[in-house]
């Protein structure tokens, strides 16, 4: 069962233009005061280039506001 769930697993690497939407997300943070951590932007930036859903529980993604992006926090 483990290893049929692996086998079923997309591992998304960053790439030029994930870090590109990663810096939006930074600035757009930073000007409001809301930074959080730097490898959940990137995750963030990932995501968004790459059109996914994902699923979180940590609260600070809530304070990433872009209308691309589809946060379902659990």
């Amino acid at each position: 069962m483990l290893e049929e769930f692996i086998e079923n697993i997309t591992v998304l690497y960053p790439d030029n233009t994930s870090a590109a939407r990663s810096a939006e997300i930074f600035r757009k943070l930073r000007s409001s005061g809301d930074l959080i951590n730097e490898n959940d932007i990137l995750i963030a930036g990932i995501a968004l280039k790459n059109n996914n859903k994902f699923i979180i529980l940590d609260s600070d993604f809530n304070k990433i506001r872009d209308e691309d992006i589809d946060i379902l926090q659990i």
